[in-house]
C-alpha cells in the first residue's frame, strides 16, 4: 500500500503542476488582454489629442493669417505709430522693472533688521494684496 500511496502523491504533485501552469497561462492572458484594453484606449485618447493639437494649430495658422493680411493693409503712417507706441511700452517696462530692482534690494536690506513678529505681519500684508490683485484680475477678465 505504501506504494500505492507513493504513486497518489506523485500524482497530486504532478496534476498540481499541471494547475498551476495552467492558472498561470490563465492569469498571463487575462493580463495579456487589460494591457491590451488599456493600450487600445491610450491610443484612442491619443487620437483624440493629435485632432486637438490639429485643429488648434489650424486655428493659429488662420490667426497669423489674419493678423498678416491686416499688417500688410496699413499705411506707413500706421506702421510708424504702432513702432512708436511698442517702444514707449518697452521703455516704460524697462523703467519699472529697473524701479522694482531697486525697491527689491531696498526691502532686502531692511527685511535683515526685522523681528519675525515684523516678518509675519508682511507675510499676511503681501497675501492679502495678493488675493486682491488676483480677485481683481479675475473681476477683469470677465469684462
Amino acid at each position: 500500500m505504501s506504494e500505492n500511496n507513493l504513486n497518489e502523491g506523485l500524482k497530486k504533485v504532478l496534476y498540481t503542476g499541471v494547475g498551476l501552469a495552467a492558472m498561470s497561462v490563465d492569469a498571463v492572458g487575462k493580463a495579456v488582454e487589460a494591457l491590451a484594453v488599456k493600450g487600445e484606449e491610450a491610443v484612442q485618447r491619443g487620437k483624440v489629442v493629435n485632432e486637438e493639437l490639429r485643429r488648434k494649430r489650424a486655428a493659429a495658422r488662420a490667426n497669423v493669417r489674419d493678423i498678416a493680411d491686416a499688417l500688410e493693409k496699413l499705411t506707413k503712417e500706421e506702421v510708424e505709430e504702432i513702432r512708436t507706441k511698442l517702444s514707449d511700452v518697452e521703455k516704460t517696462l524697462e523703467e519699472t522693472g529697473k524701479d522694482v530692482i531697486m525697491n527689491a534690494e531696498s526691502i532686502a536690506s531692511r527685511l535683515e533688521e526685522l523681528s519675525k513678529e515684523e516678518i509675519d505681519a508682511i507675510k499676511a500684508k503681501l497675501d492679502e494684496i495678493s488675493k486682491k490683485w488676483t480677485d481683481d484680475g479675475d473681476q477683469g477678465s470677465e469684462m
